[in-house]
């Protein structure tokens, strides 16, 4: 991989990559995991269903707002193993560094902040 040949010094990942490219991609007698970091940045996973379909994005739409509200998504993203191997410490991590982002749409802007991940809370 790049990082293990030095084509580059860092590579951030999200709270869900990191342990899975470093288990499986990643020549770990080259690499490390810095456990004091963290670099907040929004970003968003968003899917996508044909315009044409309405009744999928309802669906879609209404499952995930429902999982959300009733606690079901976060529950299910906290059983992740991966997740739990970044969260479980992140009280330890000191460096937090937040930066915007100057991509963001206005749609993707508008969206709730519950339902983005709060590290500090």
């Amino acid at each position: 991989m790049m990082l293990s040949n030095k084509r580059f010094d860092v590579m951030p990942l999200g709270i869900n990559e990191v342990y899975k490219v470093y288990d499986n991609q990643i020549d770990q007698s080259k690499t490390v995991i810095d456990n004091h970091l963290i670099i907040k940045y929004p970003f968003g996973k968003l899917l996508f269903v044909n315009k044409n379909n309405q009744a999928l994005h309802d669906a879609v739409y209404n499952g995930l707002r429902s999982a959300f509200d009733d606690g079901s998504y976060m529950e299910l993203f906290d059983s992740f193993p991966q997740n739990n191997r970044i969260l479980d410490n992140i009280d330890e991590r000191t460096l937090i560094f937040e930066l915007d982002n100057p991509y963001t749409t206005e749609a993707f802007n508008s969206i709730p902040g519950k339902y983005f991940y709060k590290i500090d809370e």
